[in-house]
């Protein structure tokens, strides 16, 4: 009976309990895995096993790692957030020209990254502990023109960015509401229905009335 064996082993410094991810990078379409460790080392590792780079971070990675273009060139970087920084870091573990960025206020839940037109100047918008949305420009600064005054309680799943025809939202739901939002943080819809999120992601559900779709602690599904 044939039995699961390793193709590679690789060594870090000391033990993890980050979910590696497998990225692609521009050369090629190779793929490698990007690990953390628990002293906050990211490793970049190849197909073969070999550590590529590593790079000391002072926090723990909390959202998922974006492929960006961040130079608009067609080489990938990749994006990601800790509790209290904004990384880009390039496929050599350098960090991209003003990263990281201190973020505004700590973060209570992974980045999301927007490409709204397809033209690479993204958008980053993060969940704060303070209840803010803070979102960010391509290079790390502060969006110029975003309003959102923020959520009575604590987000703690990313952005959702969800387009129905003609129109795109930015939703996001703390414990008891949910906020559907314009691109400057207006707030675009108004949704009475308040309830216990599960803290599952937002859905929308096409069809002749598109309606946005969650979940309650109870396991109910509201529409909205």
């Amino acid at each position: 009976e044939d039995k699961p064996h390793a193709v590679w082993e690789s060594y870090i410094d000391t033990v993890f309990d980050f979910k590696p991810r497998i990225l692609k990078s521009h050369s090629k379409g190779e793929t490698n895995i990007l690990i953390q460790d628990k002293n906050n080392t990211v490793y970049l590792i190849n197909k073969s096993g070999r550590i590529i780079w590593r790079q000391r971070l002072k926090e723990a990675i909390i959202s998922d790692i974006y492929n960006v273009d961040f130079f608009k060139n067609g080489k990938i970087q990749w994006l990601f957030n800790t509790k209290n920084h904004l990384y880009v870091i390039d496929k050599l573990g350098n960090f991209v020209e003003n990263f990281p960025v201190t973020l505004l206020n700590p973060a209570s839940a992974g980045l999301s990254v927007f490409d709204y037109d397809n033209k690479r100047d993204y958008r980053y918008f993060v969940a704060a502990e303070d209840g803010k949305i803070d979102a960010y420009a391509r290079d790390g600064k502060m969006l110029g023109g975003w309003k959102f005054e923020g959520t009575d309680g604590v987000v703690v799943n990313p952005v959702r960015y969800i387009r129905s025809g003609s129109k795109d939202f930015l939703v996001c739901a703390d414990q008891a509401k949910t906020y559907i939002l314009d691109r400057q943080g207006n707030i675009r819809l108004n949704t009475a229905d308040h309830f216990e999120h599960s803290g599952n992601d937002v859905y929308l559900a096409e069809g002749a009335a598109p309606a946005l779709v969650t979940t309650d602690t109870e396991g109910r599904v509201h529409l909205q």
